[in-house]
């Protein structure tokens, strides 16, 4: 219990730190995916049993993922995955509908983006979805606030030039060469400008009062040839010069946003954000959006030719070949014989727990469907009992006594023990049990 508390501080300070990246100026996504997948393979190992929360955590981490790269397959098929789960959660809610869609069509997604790079913009697929949706608008909220703050920003620096211009000759300044106190008040930055650049500059300008020169980094000289400012020159800080120079008043939301990432500084990240990497193709894409279809009666039939193209693709993959069996075993139980009998096994001494399964299905399906001259039974039952003992073969070798199968039983004892039917043993051992 302690363990499991200790793992929910860990991976809500994680979440949270994840959050305020993303928050941040773009040119960090390499970032927030390296976060994202840190702490997607952090969700997976943690001790916490799967309730709401900890999935909700983990689909709100891979929808970040796509977020920051939309295009990548992997992190696509990661989310899809987790949508998956939050349908399996709780397949009977209002919600479920939605979420096995988004899953399926998120897989869906992933595949078309095979050896195609993975960077641009995302697919339809994905644009459709709610929560990409909602998370435009959130988006678009933020660059119109910002747009409405640049505005403000830009007004107020206007009405700062206009009162310096517009102020009186006479009061510009003191008799003793100070700076008055409206230009005290109403100049966002007082600089100390030498008294020969003042002159330079007014002999050169031919105005009656001398423009500021910039000598610093805070801020900016507008141009008197700039629309915006009257032709005395006017000095403000850099942001406003900047909000008036780069966003006009007119301009579109999203040709703010544009602007406004141009000028952002680059950080750590943005130089490999430039490669551009092509998403490799994976049978497990493809796995993913059969077990989506699996989950929906209408999908039946593709979910069994997606598992059997699988099946074709790699071998080696088991996960097809059980679940397209379990599928089959409601209306075709052989078929799904003959579908774990397509699975590549490895040798009976160096097969694992793992593979007794696919035997011990094999086993259980034929002996309950009275299949006792299938010619893969007493292979699978050598393989089964071998692996896991022969006591867990106990069951089947009393139905098989009551059928009087008794070849077949000494087929399979000589088999589990290495030994020949004609072994002293073995035969010491077929007269007890009346097998002979």
């Amino acid at each position: 219990m302690v363990l499991q508390e200790l793992e929910w501080i860990l991976l809500e300070a994680h979440f949270n730190l994840l959050e305020y990246l993303v928050q941040q100026p773009k040119g960090i996504e390499d970032w927030i995916k390296r976060r994202c997948d840190a702490l997607s393979a952090l969700i997976r190992l943690v001790s916490i049993p799967p309730c709401k929360k900890l999935l909700d955590i983990q689909e709100k981490v891979c929808q970040l993922r796509v977020i920051a790269t939309p295009c990548c397959s992997d992190a696509l098929y990661r989310l899809g995955l987790a949508q998956l789960a939050q349908y399996d959660n709780d397949p009977d809610s209002k919600d479920a509908p939605p979420l096995i869609r988004d899953a399926q069509m998120t897989f869906q997604a992933s595949i078309n983006l095979e050896n195609k790079p993975s960077s641009g913009p995302p697919l339809a697929e994905i644009l459709n979805q709610q929560w990409w949706k909602d998370w435009e608008v959130k988006e678009k909220n933020i660059i119109i606030q910002k747009y409405q703050d640049i505005n403000r920003e830009g007004t107020s620096a206007s009405v700062t030039s206009q009162s310096i211009t517009d102020a009186p000759k006479g009061k510009l300044g003191t008799a003793k060469g100070g700076t008055s106190k409206a230009v005290k008040s109403n100049m966002p930055i007082q600089l100390k400008v030498p008294l020969s650049q003042r002159l330079a500059s007014t002999k050169s300008s031919g105005a009656s009062v001398a423009a500021p020169i910039s000598t610093g980094r805070r801020g900016v000289l507008i141009s008197p040839k700039n629309k915006t400012t009257s032709t005395s020159g006017m000095f403000v800080c850099g942001s406003q010069a900047l909000s008036t120079s780069k966003v006009k008043p007119s301009c579109s939301p999203v040709e703010a946003k544009a602007l406004l990432e141009k000028d952002e500084p680059k950080t750590m990240g943005s130089e490999s954000s430039e490669l551009v990497l092509i998403n490799q193709p994976s049978p497990y894409y493809h796995l993913g959006l059969a077990q989506a279809y699996s989950r929906t009666e209408d999908k039946q039939e593709e979910a069994c030719k997606l598992y059997s193209d699988i099946i074709k693709m790699a071998p080696e993959v088991n996960d097809a070949y059980i679940e397209l069996a379990s599928m089959l075993m409601k209306d075709n139980p052989l078929a799904a014989v003959d579908i774990y009998c397509k699975v590549p096994m490895k040798p009976v001494k160096e097969q694992t727990f793992n593979d007794a399964f696919i035997t011990g299905e094999i086993v259980r399906i034929l002996i309950k469907h009275e299949k006792y001259d299938h010619p893969k039974l007493a292979s699978n039952m050598i393989a089964y009992g071998k692996v896991m003992g022969i006591g867990c073969l106990e069951k089947y070798i009393q139905i098989l006594e009551g059928k009087f199968k008794t070849d077949l039983l000494k087929t399979v004892y000589a088999g589990i023990h290495d030994k020949s039917e004609d072994d002293e043993d073995l035969q010491t051992f077929f007269h007890f049990k009346c097998w002979i």
